[in-house]
This record gives structure tokens, C-alpha cells and sequence, in this order.
């Protein structure tokens, strides 16, 4: 009889293998993991107390402010800014010795587009993306330079850059402005509706109503770089209304919901798809929406002006320019790869529709230029009209007299100026 060992035998003549190390040690690897994420918590825990211990009332003034402007409470504002390095950003503002060149901080409070997990190098499980998307506004510091703007911003600036800020003197020492960017406009024009509410609002209407503390242009040969400065941030103002018109009534071609045409890339696929009849009439049907399209706008632009009487020459330089504005913007789309894919296809097959886009694609660059050349030349204007708006009739009688110079240019440059 051999003394060897025998393996177990379990039923239907199957032998159980007995137990290794080995498996003990994977047991234990699957455990390691849990381990680790309870460590890696409980130090994040302690490091967010730690920040939190370190807060003063400087912070909680400003955390205050930032909670009272979103409607917050102080605590969501205040656990959002002690992940990552948000509190040394703020530290960077309110202390002196390290501050000589930080002199503006921003909290945003909106949904950014991706987000980093903070706590992603601890999960547990497969592999994560490596951003999510998240649904819920977040609070978080910024220098405005990383991140674009999208909701709402607060902003803090030292009233003088070089001032230690003490929880006696912050309240002096640093200013809030808000930013709203959601609740006005479309397509983008919500930040300029911001800045000009900003402008019109508050800091022109408190230059304006200064009677000191201009320094050097306090003096009499001063008033008249006070006036103009004053004159050309209101014109600034009209410059951003008039954008956000132009962002506001600008026309996006309608993306291609009858065939994919990231698939058509050259001169084989244009002549591939020309010869399915199916996709060509996909294709069709694509460039039928964009005629409309393109015939709507041309129609619209024809239509006789409604104005005022007493509207002025700055009005004539807005028309003009929110026009250049519409038709450079579908002239960009009509160079865009999309279009070439359609008529590349178009002309393979030697659709009819080709000769009616080519006729309106005419028609659209003939009125932007036609805009563009306008705009050029009422430019040049510009500084005789500004004296109509900013001038008494006796202050009028002070100015230079008009250049007549732009006048030969527009005659025989500008088909639409030429003419009274």
C-alpha cells in the first residue's frame, strides 16, 4: 500500500482540490481594496477639516456674499470651495504677503460642460470615464481664464492691489460685482447682456455723477477727456446691444437629418452617393431645406425699413452692421464642409438644385459685401456724427468742420451710400 495522500472524492467521481495559500492571498487582495478606500476617506475627511479649521472671518464674509448673490446657503457654499486647492485660491486673495498680484478672484456658479471627479483615483470596481457630466449648478474659484462663463458669476477685486486684507478693513477693501449670463439673450448673447446691464447701470451712471476724484482731469483742461471718455463708453454700449441683436437674429442652417454626411469625405463618395437613389434624394432633400432657408432671408432683407424720423446717423451705422454681421455668418456656413459634401454630391449627379443654390450663394455674397463696404465707410464718418449726439448747438460751433474727403470714396466705392 502506498502511504501517498489521496484527494477528496466528491460524488460522480470528482476530486476537490484542496485549499492553497494561494487562494487565501486572493481573498485578501479583494479585501485590500475596500481597506484603501476607507483610509483614502477617512484623510480627505481629515484634510477637509483641516481646511475647514483654517477658515477666518475674512472667508466667511466672503462666502456669505457669495451664498446671499445665489440664493445659497452659507454651508453648500462652503463645503463646494474646500475640494481640491479652491481654499488656496482664496488664500491667495486675502493675504497680503502673497497676494501683490492677485487682485481679482471669481466664484461661478453653473453646470460646466465636463468635470473631473475629485475622488475618482479611490473607486472601487471598473474602470470610470474619465470626466462626468453633471446636472446640478456647481459653486467653484476661478481666475475666469480656465473656464468659460455659462451661469452666473461673482466677482471680488481689491479696491487698491497692494492693501493686506484684515477682518476689520474687508469690507472696504474688496468690491462684488454679479454676473448673470443665463437670464437674458440666446445663442450666446446672455454674457454681453450682462456686461452692458452692467455698464448702463452702474458704472456710468456713478462716473457720471462724480464731481470729483477724476485726479488730473479735475482740472478745466480736463473736462473735455471726461466728456469724451464718458461719450465713448455710452457708445460702447450701443456697441454691445447691437451685438446681441446680431447674436440674437443670426441664421443657422439646419443640420442634415436625411443622411449622415460625415460619410462623404471625396470625389469617390460624392459619385458613390449620386449613384444610390435613395441617398441622393436624402441629399435632396437636405439641400431643399437649406434653399428655403436662404430664400426667406433674401426676402426678408428686401423688405423696406421702418425707422423713426428722428433717429440719427448712429443708426444707419448699426442697420449696416448687424446686416454684415446676418450674411457673414451664412457665407461661413456656406464654405463649411457640409455644404461641399451636399453640392460635391449635387454636381455629381447633376441635380437642377445646383444652378438655384449657386444663384442665392451669388445673391448672399453680393449683400455681404455690399454690407461690409457700408460698414467701412460710415466708419469713416463716425467721428463727425459723435458731436451730433454729445454737443449743445453752441459747443457745435466749436468743432472742427467737416472732412469731405470720405465722400469721393463712398460715391465710388459703396453702391448703396452713393445715392441720397
Amino acid at each position: 500500500m502506498s502511504d501517498k495522500p489521496k484527494s477528496p472524492v466528491v460524488g460522480g467521481g470528482r476530486t476537490m482540490e484542496p485549499v492553497t495559500g494561494q487562494k487565501s492571498k486572493s481573498r485578501l487582495a479583494q479585501l485590500a481594496p475596500v481597506e484603501n478606500l476607507k483610509e483614502k476617506q477617512q484623510k480627505l475627511k481629515e484634510e477637509r477639516e483641516s481646511k475647514r479649521a483654517r477658515l477666518d472671518e475674512r472667508h466667511y464674509y466672503i462666502l456669505t456674499t457669495v451664498a446671499d448673490g445665489l440664493g445659497l446657503e452659507v454651508t453648500e457654499v462652503e463645503d463646494a470651495i474646500l475640494e481640491g486647492v479652491q481654499m488656496t485660491r482664496i488664500k491667495l486673495h486675502v493675504t497680503y504677503q502673497i497676494s501683490n498680484n492677485i487682485n481679482a478672484h471669481k466664484f461661478s456658479y453653473f453646470t460646466p460642460k465636463e468635470i473631473r471627479p475629485y475622488l475618482e483615483q479611490i473607486r472601487v470596481g471598473p474602470p470610470q470615464p474619465k470626466f462626468t457630466r453633471s446636472t446640478k449648478p456647481k459653486v467653484f474659484v476661478t481666475n475666469g481664464r480656465d473656464t468659460p462663463l455659462r451661469g452666473i458669476a461673482l466677482v471680488f477685486t481689491k479696491v487698491e492691489p497692494g492693501a493686506q486684507i484684515t477682518e476689520q478693513n474687508i469690507s472696504k477693501e474688496i468690491n462684488f460685482t454679479k454676473l448673470d449670463t443665463s437670464s437674458q439673450g440666446k445663442n450666446g448673447s446672455g454674457l454681453l447682456h450682462a456686461v452692458e446691464s452692467l455698464l448702463s447701470s452702474i458704472f456710468i451712471p456713478a462716473l457720471k455723477s462724480l464731481d470729483g476724484g477724476w485726479g488730473k482731469l479735475d482740472s478745466p483742461s480736463g473736462i473735455q477727456i471726461r466728456t469724451d471718455f464718458l461719450n465713448t463708453l455710452d457708445s460702447f454700449v450701443s456697441v454691445l446691444v447691437g451685438a446681441q441683436e446680431s447674436l440674437e437674429e443670426k441664421v443657422t442652417l439646419k443640420p442634415c437629418e436625411t443622411y449622415e454626411l460625415s460619410k462623404i469625405n471625396t470625389p469617390a463618395d460624392y459619385q458613390a452617393v449620386a449613384n444610390s437613389s435613395e441617398a441622393l434624394e436624402g441629399i435632396e432633400q437636405c439641400m431643399g431645406v437649406w434653399l428655403k432657408q436662404l430664400e426667406q432671408v433674401l426676402a426678408e432683407s428686401e423688405q423696406m425699413r421702418k425707422e423713426a424720423d428722428d433717429i440719427g446717423p448712429r443708426a444707419e451705422l448699426d442697420h449696416w452692421k448687424k446686416r454684415m454681421s446676418k450674411f457673414n455668418y451664412l457665407l461661413d456656413q456656406i464654405k463649411g464642409s457640409d455644404v461641399k459634401a451636399v453640392l460635391g454630391v449635387l454636381h455629381a449627379a447633376k441635380s437642377k438644385l445646383v444652378a438655384r443654390w449657386q444663384e442665392l450663394d451669388r445673391r448672399v455674397t453680393d449683400l455681404a459685401n455690399e454690407a461690409r463696404d457700408n460698414v467701412k465707410f460710415l466708419y469713416t464718418l463716425e467721428k463727425f456724427c459723435d458731436p451730433l449726439y454729445n454737443s449743445d448747438p453752441v459747443g457745435l460751433l466749436t468743432l472742427s468742420q467737416f472732412d469731405p474727403t470720405p465722400t469721393p470714396m463712398i460715391h465710388s466705392i459703396s453702391d448703396t451710400q452713393q445715392h441720397p
